[in-house]
């Protein structure tokens, strides 16, 4: 079935801008029948707006005849930007040949920066990243580092080339202003949590996105808007995180509270789940996966993302009882009787949960513990600990006592020691053969 997102198409785009944009609408153009025109004329006028990528402007315009809409005409805008672009890369690489000459390492910095903008605009991405990249022997300060490693990061996102993401957000980070500077900590954040995610390393993608400054505002909106970090930061604690961790590090998050104020659906769709409201819950999560598999870098994990949440969920709701009737549960998971079966079958032989089915009578049983031997086993294990604990003191207070002390050797003295017992075995060893 097609998804159909929640929202008007051209309130989602708005949160977005530039190549980023585009490539989100391109990926709604194929993934819904039913917004693909509107999508692929959102991305024309986007493209004409805010880049000098002919070749995009071309195929857009040969999928948008594709769907019908014979009314777009080519207009002046391919002409006016090939007449315009010759004499402006004529310009760049005349800039960039003068400062080499001059050995002016601030300019010849500054022009590959303007020279990888420029072809990041026109859509050679591969060619903007080698001029980015030629930006790193011309950094003399920390500031020119960190907005080096933001264009590589920004142009690698758009290539796909998660691993270089990676490389780069670790540089960056290790600028030593970086820790003054929130929003540029956040975007940074994304970038790796984005990167995480591509990996398909949910929770460590989670921990990425809570730790996002709210600082962030629209200044990534290329890549990411705040909204997504709210939706991805909390549907991938919820299925990746334990009780625990859930209100540790996402109920109890201050910060990241203000990006769920951006999302009551999310917000409320965690409440639910905390709270044991299964039924509301689901319905929400129904409504919200349509959505989901509209997004450019989610929707591959869609499914496993549900099904993650999905087991937790069960798992949840039987761990406080000692027995569960499957049709009730059934009602609650809006299910049969029959696929639940299935489910938690599936749980069981994983061992996350502990239990057996009674298929007759269908009901599940929790499997019962041996109280008294745990409880035994326990003060066993709890008086080992205290009998080491009170040696350890005992002996202590004796060094103290004698006024004994040990000292750790320098590594000076442990290799001359090393040594010495070197040439003893060896001295011993001679004198075995003269034997």
């Amino acid at each position: 079935m097609e998804p159909q997102p929640s929202s008007d198409l051209d309130t989602y785009a708005s949160r977005y801008y530039g190549r980023g944009k585009i490539l989100r609408l391109l990926h709604i153009a194929s993934h819904s029948v039913q917004l693909r025109k509107e999508a692929l004329l959102l991305a024309l006028d986007e493209t004409k707006a805010e880049t000098r990528d002919v070749q995009l402007y071309k195929r857009l315009l040969e999928k948008l005849k594709e769907t019908g809409q014979v009314s777009i005409l080519q207009d002046e805008w391919e002409t006016t930007v090939v007449r315009e672009d010759s004499k402006e890369v004529e310009r760049l690489e005349t800039e960039l040949q003068r400062y080499r000459h001059n050995m002016i390492k601030d300019s010849i910095r500054m022009a590959y920066g303007d020279l990888g903008d420029f072809q990041y605009s026109k859509g050679n991405l591969e060619e903007a990243l080698r001029n980015y990249l030629k930006m790193r022997d011309y950094c003399v300060s920390s500031q020119q580092i960190t907005d080096m490693c933001l264009k590589i990061i920004q142009c690698a996102i758009i290539l796909g080339n998660f691993s270089l993401v990676e490389s780069y957000v670790q540089k960056a980070e290790q600028t030593p202003e970086i820790a003054n500077d929130e929003k540029t900590q956040a975007k940074l954040q994304c970038a790796l949590g984005l990167a995480l995610l591509s990996k398909r390393k949910l929770k460590a993608a989670a921990e990425r996105f809570l730790q996002v400054s709210f600082a962030l505002q629209d200044s990534f909106n290329e890549m990411l808007a705040p909204e997504d970090v709210s939706t991805l930061g909390a549907i991938c604690a919820l299925a990746t995180f334990d009780r625990k961790e859930l209100k540790h590090k996402l109920l109890d998050n201050k910060a990241f509270k203000e990006f769920l104020e951006l999302t009551p659906n999310v917000r409320e769709l965690i409440n639910d789940f905390y709270f044991c409201r299964y039924g509301k819950f689901f319905e929400r999560l129904q409504r919200m996966e349509p959505d989901w598999r509209l997004d450019l870098y989610f929707y591959s994990l869609v499914d496993t993302v549900m099904e993650l949440i999905r087991d937790k969920a069960l798992a949840q709701y039987v761990m406080p009882y000692t027995c569960v009737y499957l049709d009730e549960m059934a009602k609650v998971f809006c299910t049969d009787v029959y696929h639940l079966q299935n489910e938690l079958a599936k749980l069981i032989t994983s061992h996350q949960i502990e239990a057996r089915i009674d298929s007759h009578r269908k009901i599940l049983y929790a499997k019962e513990l041996d109280v008294r031997n745990t409880s035994l086993w326990n003060t066993v294990s709890q008086g080992a600990q205290l009998i080491d604990q009170a040696e350890s003191m005992l002996l202590h207070i004796k060094m103290l006592k004698h006024r004994l002390s040990i000292r750790a050797l320098s590594a000076t003295e442990a290799s001359y020691d090393h040594s010495n017992c070197s040439t003893s075995r060896m001295d011993l060893g001679s004198l075995h053969h003269g034997e």
